[in-house]
């Protein structure tokens, strides 16, 4: 399997990881369907890069600073990237120190670019959508 797509979902993570929100968007598909953190408030489907753009500046605002740590990424079926991370942070109003436990982002790539997200609360279910145990 290329790695190719590995590439470009490290290249996604490293911009939002500088701040580059913008350069991140870029990389996505304009018809990108993004399914995020279904436990969060708003957890609808956003469709479009215009639409997880907003979301990914929203979530990124309420933190005072949020960094994503890459624990595994490998590529897992024809155009699947897997990537089990920990999401790291600062609460914007308290600066208390937050840290997540491993979840779990399914990523669709074609041609470079991104064409559709799933993120998954925790490492199990993603596993098990990509058709991978723990």
């Amino acid at each position: 399997m290329s790695q190719e797509n590995v590439e470009v979902v490290r290249c996604v993570y490293e911009l939002w990881n500088r701040g580059d929100l913008d350069a991140a968007v870029e990389m996505l598909d304009r018809h990108v369907v993004w399914n995020a953190y279904a436990h969060l408030p708003d957890s609808r489907t956003r469709h479009g890069a215009g639409e997880v753009q907003q979301w990914a500046g929203e979530f990124a605002e309420a933190w005072g600073e949020i960094q994503v740590q890459i624990e595994r990424l490998e590529e897992v079926g024809d155009n699947i990237v897997l990537a089990l991370v920990r999401m790291t942070g600062r609460g914007r109003g308290s600066g208390a120190a937050v840290e997540s436990g491993v979840d779990g982002h399914v990523w669709t790539v074609r041609d470079g670019t991104v064409t559709a997200v799933r993120m998954y609360q925790g490492a199990q279910d993603a596993l098990e959508a990509v058709g991978l145990r723990e």
